[in-house]
């Protein structure tokens, strides 16, 4: 009778074991992208001229652009679907669409970050540079996903 609850805390100590190593080992991922997009943002704003104020500054504009571009992804994600769907466009014509809409929702992203966000001053030229680089990004990301779900 006494090994039943010894091995029921044994079970439950190796539960909470692996659930903290788990958890560990999801914080770390986060920090290492989180890390990464901080300081690859933190160099296209050296190699484009923007100036900010501080590195809070970076983060919360990096922060601010994921939660409204998680909006802008959902409209254009809509509109690659509708296109699919009605199967009169080529997959060159969606992905062509698709670049140009992100294009223009990422420009209007920052212009309206560049507005609002007083620590941040990023002129017109770097604005279209900007957008246009965090576009092939978002397309580069995206044709990566859909070459591994091929495979």
């Amino acid at each position: 009778m006494k090994d039943k609850p010894s091995s029921k805390k044994s079970n439950f100590k190796s539960i909470i074991g692996s659930t903290t190593a788990i958890s560990i080992i999801v914080l770390l991922v986060l920090s290492f992208v989180l890390a990464l997009y901080f300081f690859s943002t933190l160099g296209i704003f050296h190699l484009l001229n923007i100036k900010f104020e501080s590195f809070p500054s970076i983060i919360s504009f990096i922060l601010l652009y994921f939660l409204i571009g998680i909006v802008s992804d959902i409209f254009i994600g809509a509109l690659i679907l509708l296109l699919n769907h009605s199967g009169k466009y080529t997959l060159k014509q969606q992905q062509v669409t698709s670049l140009v809409f992100s294009f223009l929702t990422n420009w209007a992203i920052v212009s309206f970050l560049d507005y609002v966000m007083h620590s941040i001053q990023i002129g017109l030229f770097a604005t279209i540079i900007l957008a246009l680089i965090f576009s092939l990004i978002e397309y580069a990301c995206e044709d990566l996903g859909k070459d591994e779900e091929k495979e």
